[in-house]
């Protein structure tokens, strides 16, 4: 979850195609690259046993570079390859720790298929907390990770982000924790995981992020988009399944200047497409 090097005027175009583009997710991940000199610290850690019911007292600690800050990325473009990472340890001496960098290779749906842009990375820790997943029938938790990549569109001078969302559930038959489903947004973006019982979604998760519409002269960065719905379900391994996607038939106004939810006025038609794919079984 760097794996980035490019300029700052490349990062610009990328940031580009993702207005074309707009949803990311998951696709698997290139080589990714660290510079040697990070130094890595804690910003957060929580215990697992007692939550997960782990025979091991399993604990997980997300952390950044210690040097690292946010201008970085405007004068310095290697700063991409110090991404933060997500720990497991059950061994206070750190002798099992299991790290994970925080990277995804971005993905973006298009009219003509799938189109796949360089592996990102995220360097700055924003959140983890313990989430509940599936309420009814045999309910699951999970750890929702989120964790930032940082960036300029230099000709607004605008200050930009992506946002990584990271879930991981136990596995009960290895006895280690593992990657149930990552989505990347802009901040343009919402994600959601949980629902009320009245909307019937339980165990579904939902990314929703912007569409440029490209016909329309007067649409701008921060005015009204479409925007692309991209649903997954909870399967019972533990691991999120990709079901279905669409555009939205209205414009919604863009969520860096509004609190309204996109997801939330988009239930009606997102629990039409889940039906629709559980007819489909």
């Amino acid at each position: 979850m760097g794996r980035l090097r490019m300029p700052a005027i490349c990062a610009v175009a990328l940031f580009m195609t993702m207005l074309l583009y707009s949803t990311a997710s998951a696709a698997g991940t290139d080589v990714v690259y660290v510079a040697k000199d990070i130094e890595y610290v804690g910003k957060k850690t929580l215990p697992l046993q007692e939550v997960f019911g782990t025979p091991e007292p399993w604990h997980v600690t997300v952390q950044e570079d210690k040097d690292i800050d946010e201008w970085d990325y405007f004068m310095d473009p290697k700063a991409t390859d110090r991404p933060a990472r997500i720990c497991f340890w059950a061994d206070p001496d750190k002798k099992d720790r299991k790290c994970e960098i925080a990277a995804l290779k971005l993905c973006f749906r298009t009219p003509k298929g799938l189109s796949c842009e360089p592996t990102y990375t995220f360097q700055f820790f924003e959140d983890m907390k313990v989430i509940d997943l599936k309420k009814a029938g045999k309910p699951r938790q999970g750890i929702l990770f989120t964790i930032v990549n940082r960036g300029y569109h230099l000709s607004w001078a605008r200050h930009r982000h992506l946002t990584l969302f990271s879930i991981w559930v136990y596995d009960e038959k290895k006895e280690a924790f593992k990657r149930a489903l990552e989505v990347a947004l802009t901040e343009q973006g919402e994600f959601k995981y949980e629902f009320p019982p009245s909307a019937k979604l339980d165990g579904i998760a939902v990314g929703a992020d912007f569409f440029w519409d490209m016909s329309d002269p007067d649409e701008h960065r921060y005015g009204k988009h479409w925007y692309i719905i991209e649903i997954y379900r909870l399967m019972g391994k533990g691991i999120y399944k990709w079901i279905g996607a669409y555009r939205t038939d209205k414009k919604y106004q863009s969520m860096a200047d509004s609190e309204d939810s996109v997801i939330e006025q988009e239930l009606g038609i997102i629990r039409k497409v889940v039906r629709k794919k559980a007819k489909q079984k």
